[in-house]
């Protein structure tokens, strides 16, 4: 599904992720990579190996959309080094070909530089058009468009008796638009649809709104 913000077109993917074909751009925000292993290792018992497959579902996005360029809208890693950071290393090395750009988080904790030496650049925001920024947290006192993350926004879809389903969602409330959190091993906020929202749910290989 493709929406426009400030004259620009952006598709909006089942996957979770945003396409800018102009700049044939990929968005996504909150892979949270090594959270099960960090987990693990403080003494919860939570199943492995959420970061390959991340990082799977990633290739395949990337391969399929033709992406030059990936931004990654915070919270890239959850927490203090582990081993899974040399899964993304090796995986950035991989697509050699590829700009990737984190925009940091609240998880983000690691100096610039040690991004940089992974071959990933680093900021606190970043301006993709003069009228449209990325950010990890927007604020609806932004005074321009602002593509963010950070919330993990998710509805809850009822159907008849007591059934509901909940599912993942972006979250449009100008001048911010929420894209879902990417990673496998994340958690969801429920939002709701309020006046002047915009609620557009990734299901079974669609996007559509609710």
């Amino acid at each position: 599904m493709n929406i426009e913000l400030a004259a620009s077109v952006f598709e909006l993917l089942p996957d979770k992720g945003l396409f800018f074909s102009a700049e044939k751009a990929l968005l996504i925000s909150d892979l949270h990579l090594g959270k099960s292993r960090h987990f693990r290792r403080n003494g919860l018992a939570v199943p492995a190996g959420e970061t390959e497959a991340t990082l799977n579902s990633l290739e395949k996005l990337i391969l399929r959309k033709g992406a030059e360029k990936v931004f990654f809208l915070g919270d890239l890693f959850h927490s203090s080094i582990n081993a899974d950071w040399e899964l993304l290393r090796d995986f950035v090395h991989r697509f050699d070909q590829v700009e990737f750009t984190l925009i940091k988080g609240n998880h983000d904790l690691f100096p610039n530089d040690f991004y940089d030496k992974t071959g990933i650049g680093v900021c606190d925001e970043f301006m993709l058009r003069e009228d449209i920024v990325l950010k990890h947290e927007g604020s609806n006192q932004d005074q321009r468009w602002v593509i963010c993350g950070h919330l993990h926004p998710a509805v809850r879809l009822k159907g008849k008796g007591r059934q509901s389903i909940k599912l993942s969602c972006f979250l449009l409330q100008e001048p911010l638009l929420i894209l879902p959190a990417f990673g496998e091993f994340t958690g969801t906020k429920i939002v709701s649809k309020e006046k002047g929202n915009r609620v557009f749910v990734c299901v079974e290989g669609e996007v559509i709104e609710v």
